[in-house]
C-alpha cells in the first residue's frame, strides 16, 4: 500500500496516515517504512533515515517525513542502481567519520579520519565520486571540509556529506 502513495504528489492526509502506520508506538522508527517499500538494505535505511532527518536527532518526524517525501527523488533514487549504491557507499562513509554517534560530523572527527587513515580516507568519498587527485595538502583538507560544510555550522551533517559525494 505504501509503495504506491510515497510520492511528492501525495496529499498531506495521505503521507499522516502512511506515516502512523509505520510509527504504531510513536517511536519515529524508519526502518519499517523503508523495508515496506522494498529497501532491505540496512546502509539504504539508515542513508534515507540521515536524508529525511533533518534535526539529526536519530528519528524521523512526521513533519521531517512529509517534508522528506515531498521534496525527495525517492522514486529517482529507487530506479537508478548506481545513485542506490552511492547512497549506501555515503552511508556506510559517513558512519565511520560520525564516531560519537550524534548524525553529524565534527572538526575533530574529521581531523581524527585524516591523521587515522591519511588523506586517502578522508578523500575516499570524492575520489570515488568526482576523481580528485591524490597528492592533497592539509590546506586542501581544510578546504574540503568548509566546501561540505555548507550551512556553515561548523559540523557537517549526512545531508551535506550527501551533496558533496553528487547525492543531492
Amino acid at each position: 500500500m505504501a509503495r504506491s502513495f510515497l510520492d511528492e504528489d501525495a496529499p498531506d492526509v495521505v503521507l499522516n496516515s502512511v506515516f502512523k502506520q509505520f510509527d504504531v508506538d510513536g517511536s519515529e522508527e524508519f526502518g519499517k517504512l523503508c523495508e515496506s517499500i522494498g529497501l532491505d538494505d540496512t546502509a539504504a535505511k539508515e542513508g534515507l533515515q540521515h536524508l529525511a532527518d533533518k534535526d539529526s536527532d536519530g528519528k524521523v518526524s512526521l513533519k521531517e517525513f512529509k517534508d522528506w517525501i515531498k521534496k525527495s527523488k525517492l522514486k529517482e533514487l529507487r530506479s537508478n542502481n548506481s545513485r542506490f549504491e552511492l547512497l549506501c557507499q555515503v552511508t556506510q562513509l559517513f558512519k565511520t567519520y560520525d564516531k560519537d554517534g550524534d548524525g553529524t560530523i565534527s572538526w575533530s572527527e574529521w581531523v581524527e579520519k585524516f591523521k587515522e587513515f591519511g588523506m586517502f580516507f578522508v578523500l575516499r568519498i570524492l575520489i570515488v565520486v568526482r576523481g580528485f587527485a591524490i597528492g592533497m595538502t592539509e590546506e586542501d583538507a581544510k578546504n574540503m571540509w568548509h566546501q561540505t560544510d555548507i550551512n556553515k555550522d561548523s559540523k557537517i551533517s549526512f545531508e551535506e556529506f550527501w551533496k558533496t559525494a553528487g547525492g543531492g
